[in-house]
């Protein structure tokens, strides 16, 4: 399978590269204006993250029906605890969670439209949209902490994945632990170099709390981690609905414009080659035609004037 191009959209311009099926980074993992992404995603599919912090990471009672089904049902099953109105909101429906409920990824149209009006803008056609969070890991009876600035990324052991601003990290824990104490037996805490000196000592603090506890640097920031999961579990696409994807056959055959533009060069030279020889045989058979038809009047004439042969 081909690798993906994923491209993370942030407050001050993108950051993009290829991943295989199996998370692993295959490209240099670049940073600029979204145009500059446009050349990378020629020929490949494209997988857009966008900022978690807007959107909506659940889950929902809902019947196995068909997509379309779900996903007008399941603006009712949320209605209650969302502070928005139902209609300004896009609800997605993603993977079965037992037999009565599903993933669900809730975001607000106008900006889903925003982000999909400046890809359009820099030309390029998203296959999927997922939130960031999507990209938190899930592990058994581990605590995942993605710390980036003032944000941080959690997840629970089979819940949706999170993203608070502004919250402490040591309140984000004590939260997390008081909903679910039992199962969380270890935490992994991955934090990028600035992130991480900034929150050295809460940091440290989780070997307190946690049978283990382990603290990673992501030297690269947090989108090859995001990507990386996503690449290898999909979460709750956006594109859903009318903003599912539309067919983008003519950015995949780019590439290849070329090589196919040589192949009906060749095809139209065999045509041409083929049309001359079908001639010259045509041609050809004409003239013997008419060479037998000469040779057999040739032939009748000379049995006519010959002499009758006397009977005894």
């Amino acid at each position: 399978m081909a690798d993906t191009l994923f491209i993370r959209l942030g407050e001050h311009g993108a950051t993009w590269a290829t991943f295989a099926p199996t998370g692993q980074i295959t490209s240099a993992l670049t940073h600029g204006p979204l145009p500059d992404a446009r050349a990378a995603a020629d020929g490949r599919r494209v997988v857009v993250l966008v900022p978690g912090i807007d959107v909506l990471s659940t889950q929902a009672e809902l019947p196995a029906s068909s997509p379309a089904r779900m996903r007008q049902i399941v603006p009712f099953s949320l209605e209650d605890s969302l502070a928005d109105d139902v209609e300004g909101l896009m609800f997605a429906v993603g993977a079965r969670i037992g037999a009565n409920a599903a993933a669900v990824a809730v975001v607000r149209k106008a900006r889903l439209e925003g982000w999909l009006a400046e890809l359009s803008a820099a030309g390029i056609v998203p296959q999927a949209v997922y939130s960031e969070t999507d990209g938190v890991p899930d592990v058994p009876a581990t605590l995942i902490l993605l710390l980036e600035g003032e944000r941080v990324y959690a997840r629970r052991p089979g819940q949706p994945p999170f993203v608070l601003e502004g919250v402490p990290l040591r309140q984000v824990v004590n939260l997390l632990r008081a909903g679910g104490a039992d199962e969380l037996k270890y935490a992994i805490a991955y934090a990028d170099p600035e992130t991480r000196a900034h929150l050295q000592d809460d940091i440290r603090g989780l070997s307190d709390d946690f049978e283990t506890a382990e603290a990673k640097v992501a030297v690269d920031g947090l989108f090859p981690h995001f990507a990386a999961t996503v690449a290898q579990r999909q979460g709750t696409n956006l594109l859903q609905g009318p903003y599912a994807a539309k067919s983008n056959w003519l950015e995949l055959a780019r590439p290849w414009r070329n090589a196919a533009a040589l192949l009906g060069v060749a095809v139209l030279v065999g045509i041409v080659l083929q049309g001359a020889e079908y001639w010259s045989l045509r041609r050809a058979d004409t003239n013997l035609g008419s060479r037998l038809r000469r040779l057999a009047s040739k032939s009748s004439a000379r049995i006519e004037s010959a002499p009758a042969t006397p009977r005894l």
